[in-house]
């Protein structure tokens, strides 16, 4: 959680371990939005963010529900890999997944070859000048070796 201070890194864990446990109690849309909050900035500030939590806990929601906020607020541009196949979903496949979001023309092909691929992408976000965000549900599912490359 690069760029966060410690007491955000605290709000993103506190919320995401404990946040179905509180949902009876009267303050819970303060840790809901305190938790929004902190993992926008994060996003904002780049690198990776996991969102954790037991099976049914929200996590799903809860990032539908940033990702609507950021695509309400046009700061970050949002792109999703929605790739079921997740065992099989390689960097390339999600390099694919950023370019269908990132590029509107109808007939653009993304470069196969890594350098080329990872200098187009480049190009494209300082044409965009804002943070993109890639959303991965499931992502625990994702093949080892596209872990590492992330």
């Amino acid at each position: 959680m690069k760029g966060l201070s410690k007491t955000q890194k605290f709000w993103v864990r506190f919320a995401l371990d404990n946040y179905m446990q509180y949902s009876e109690r009267a303050d819970d849309a303060f840790i809901l939005s305190k938790l929004i909050q902190n993992i926008k900035h994060a996003i904002s500030n780049g690198g990776i963010i996991a969102l954790t939590g037991m099976v049914g806990s929200g996590k799903t929601t809860l990032l539908r529900k940033i990702q609507q906020e950021l695509t309400e607020e046009k700061q970050v541009i949002i792109a999703r890999s929605l790739s079921t196949d997740k065992k099989r979903v390689t960097i390339s496949t999600l390099y694919t997944a950023l370019f269908l979001d990132l590029v509107k023309e109808k007939n653009f092909n993304a470069p196969t070859q890594p350098e080329k691929r990872e200098r187009k992408f480049l190009e494209l976000l300082k044409k965009h000048d804002k943070p993109v965000a890639l959303f991965i549900d499931e992502a625990h599912d994702l093949h080892g070796q596209t872990l590492i490359s992330l």
